[in-house]
């Protein structure tokens, strides 16, 4: 029989190679032989954590913590297992605790700092970090955290240029971008091939695709390298002179001469770009076979159209803060001269059930195509911060996102508008775990808008 440390070693090895189920199923296993030991239930709880199965992992940590209520190590994990299952204040409670004992141990300090700024204690969350980074100059973490307050004032630059730490520590874009060419040294693009290589998650790339055209303009040949469900889609987009996956460069690279890449979330600092110089004109098509298509479905009638997300990927980290309860949205279906359509696919779905007011096009959203197609066909998108958003608004559609206390940094910066599109309206939460107020908000301004 193997010992904790072994099985800990071939969980990190499994990990290691992204087989988080065949993780999880080895601590389960260990799990199943000796249920009462804390380390077997820290270890099983730690491992749903890193494959993102919060709510399991919760309740296991607090298991842990029942039996050792006073262990730092308890007390950390079930900390951060409240924090990702939406209870940021319980969360902060148990760190606190930690830090009485460790006073100075940086991680449960830096997860203060989280816990904080997820309720809105901003202030207080900065203050903090900035006395870390005076006590720890040049910690990575720290500068991460702190590029996104740098955005909040308008510092863009240095708020960038935080974020971009976190590429070493893995926070930050694509884990391993792995090109047999050089970054592009940031000289005169003038004359020179450039990749621009998406990243993140399908909202990042198509965040990051409108660089093309900036590119373009300076002179470059623009080749973006993107992932097969939104090659189509970036083909036209303006200042893309080709298109190909990562496969196909690394297969091709010895007949494509190369000058330089760029990592797509990094685009703006190797573009040299500030708030006021960020390009936000409309940059993505719909293709015309698909808007046919759509205009079909979405229909002609005097009614304004009014498309409606409130859930996105599940696996983001993060979206247990930016999740809204969908009974929220549905409220829009009340309001006169108003057909609402819901954007939702694969997971929420289910709370169209009984519906009967709200026009479900799940069923027809089978790709990217399909969603630019559908959102060019509305009048008005309202979603929470998901890749809708910046499928609507990048063809200039307007667009109404809900985002949490806390946002994604490009919707750092205080206020209704947003640098980084023309036709876009904030709508901010105002209270940790509560939709209510940016709902209401939302719904307000609709019927002011109907009337």
């Amino acid at each position: 029989m193997l010992t904790l440390d072994q099985v800990r070693q071939t969980i990190e090895f499994f990990h290691s190679a992204n087989q988080l189920d065949t993780t999880v199923a080895i601590a389960r296993g260990c799990y199943n032989i000796n249920s009462q030991n804390p380390e077997v239930l820290d270890l099983y709880a730690q491992t749903l954590f890193r494959a993102k199965r919060f709510q399991e992992s919760l309740d296991m940590a607090l298991r842990v913590l029942e039996m050792m209520p006073d262990n730092c190590d308890a007390l950390f994990n079930a900390a951060r297992c409240l924090h990702y299952t939406a209870r940021a204040p319980e969360a902060e409670m148990l760190i606190r605790k930690v830090l009485k004992q460790k006073p100075h141990w940086l991680d449960a300090k830096l997860d203060l700092s989280l816990y904080l700024a997820v309720q809105g204690k901003h202030a207080e969350s900065e203050k903090l970090l900035r006395t870390m980074l005076n006590e720890n100059p040049g910690d990575q973490r720290v500068t991460f955290n702190l590029g996104w307050h740098d955005l909040q004032h308008g510092d863009f630059k240095k708020g960038m240029a935080g974020l971009a730490v976190g590429r070493n520590i893995t926070v930050w874009g694509t884990r391993e971008i792995s090109l047999p060419y050089p970054k592009w040294d940031r000289t005169d693009p003038k004359g020179k091939t450039i990749l621009l290589v998406d990243e993140g998650g399908d909202g990042d790339a198509i965040i990051c695709a409108r660089f093309a055209k900036l590119l373009k303009a300076r002179g470059a040949r623009v080749i973006l390298i993107a992932r097969d469900n939104l090659v189509s889609v970036f083909s036209r987009v303006e200042g893309v002179d080709q298109v190909m996956t990562k496969d196909e460069i690394q297969k091709k690279h010895t007949k494509i001469r190369i000058d330089g890449w760029i990592p797509g979330m990094d685009a703006p600092r190797y573009c040299d770009v500030d708030y006021d110089t960020l390009p936000s004109d409309p940059y993505i098509t719909p293709d015309p076979k698909y808007l046919k298509k759509w205009k079909k479905i979405i229909g002609d009638g005097p009614e304004l159209k009014v498309g409606i997300r409130w859930q996105g990927n599940p696996k983001f980290e993060h979206d247990q803060v930016r999740t809204i309860p969908a009974s929220k949205l549905f409220q829009l279906a009340e309001i006169p001269n108003v057909k609402v359509f819901s954007l939702q696919r694969d997971d929420g779905v289910e709370a169209l059930q009984g519906q009967t007011q709200i026009t479900n096009l799940s069923s027809q959203l089978g790709n990217w195509e399909d969603a630019i197609a559908a959102t060019a066909c509305l009048d008005l998108v309202i979603t929470s911060c998901t890749a809708i958003a910046h499928v609507a608004a990048t063809q200039n559609i307007p667009t109404w996102v809900i985002v949490p206390i806390m946002p994604y940094y490009i919707w750092a910066q205080p206020g209704e508008t947003s640098r980084w599109y023309q036709t876009v309206r904030i709508f901010r939460q105002t209270k940790y775990g509560s939709w209510d107020e940016p709902c209401w908000q939302v719904i307000q301004s609709l019927k002011k808008q109907m009337s």
